[in-house]
C-alpha cells in the first residue's frame, strides 16, 4: 500500500484484487514483471477453455486478466481453429515439372488431363 501512496503518482489504488491489471495497463511494470504476469494470465486463460461462457468470465475476473489480453487471445484461438478447419485448395489439372514440362496428375488412377471414361 505504501507504493501506491508514495510512488504511484497519479495512479489511484484500484483495490487489492485489481492491482496487477492496473499496473500492467499503466505500463509501470518491468519487462520481467510484465512477462511473468502475462504467462500467469495466459495459463489461467487456457485453464478456463472448457468452461461455459459465464464460468470463463468469472474465472478471468477472479484472476484479474485484462480484457485486452482476453480479446487478443480469443482472436488468436479463433484464427488457429479457422486455419485448422480450412479446406485444402483444389489441385490444378496439370502441375509444372522440375524442367518446366507439364506432368499429368492422377486421382484414383484417372488422369485429370483426360476426360473421364464412362
Amino acid at each position: 500500500m505504501g507504493w501506491w501512496e508514495f510512488e504511484a503518482g497519479d495512479l489511484k489504488h484500484p483495490g487489492y484484487f485489481r492491482e496487477r491489471s492496473a499496473l500492467w495497463r499503466a505500463g509501470v511494470l518491468s519487462d520481467d514483471e510484465k512477462a511473468f504476469l502475462e504467462r500467469d494470465w495466459r495459463r489461467e486463460f487456457d485453464a478456463a477453455r472448457e468452461k461455459d461462457a459465464r464460468e470463463r468470465r468469472e474465472h478471468y475476473e477472479h484472476h484479474d486478466i485484462p480484457a485486452e489480453l482476453v480479446a487478443r487471445w480469443k482472436g488468436e484461438r479463433r484464427r488457429r481453429s479457422r486455419a485448422a478447419e480450412a479446406p485444402e485448395k483444389a489441385a490444378p489439372d496439370v502441375a509444372s515439372g522440375v524442367e518446366g514440362e507439364a506432368k499429368e496428375l492422377h486421382v484414383s488412377g484417372q488422369s485429370l488431363a483426360q476426360p473421364p471414361k464412362y
